[in-house]
């Protein structure tokens, strides 16, 4: 949402969702090139990320998928790239792409990210997919090997939904 043009705004606020990714952007690009050679590929990939809140998904699945392939031992960027492209695929309208993604982070035992979150992320692509039976097994999944998970309760409803569904 944008200020009227006569509105004050408050320290460190943007006029428009636009201008804060580009100053965001514009800060990240600095500091990718001025940080210490370990903190560059965070900065990289905030400068991805940026790239692509701004609309430029080309340049940022280019830098994310040279990010997700880095084979630094006990670094998140590599997984948080994976995960990114996973999410661009899915919201781009390539499930299968999404879901061969998710799956692939599931088996990989280097992925250092909470299993829970992408058993989630990968039942909604399922069910993007229309491939009810998949989603709901990803969904149990989820629930049964996580219970403590903060994610469990939605993956229990959508379950539930799915076997409803099929009526």
């Amino acid at each position: 949402t944008e200020l009227p043009p006569d509105a004050t705004r408050p320290s460190g606020a943007y006029a428009t969702r636009e201008e804060k990714f580009r100053k965001a952007l514009s800060e990240f690009e600095a500091l990718e090139k001025s940080a210490p050679r370990h903190l560059r590929p965070r900065a990289r990939y905030y400068v991805a990320l940026s790239r692509l809140e701004l609309g430029d998904v080309a340049a940022a699945e280019k830098a994310l998928s040279e990010l997700a392939g880095r084979k630094d031992k006990d670094d998140l960027i590599p997984s948080l790239a994976r995960l990114a492209l996973a999410d661009i695929h899915r919201s781009n309208g390539q499930p299968q792409k999404a879901i061969d993604a998710y799956g692939q982070m599931l088996q990989d035992s280097s992925f250092l990210l909470p299993r829970d979150h992408v058993l989630l992320k990968l039942g909604a692509a399922l069910e993007e997919a229309n491939r009810l039976k998949d989603a709901r097994a990803s969904y149990e999944r989820l629930f049964q090997e996580y219970p403590g998970s903060v994610y469990a309760g939605e993956a229990r409803q959508r379950a539930e939904y799915l076997q409803s569904a099929r009526g």
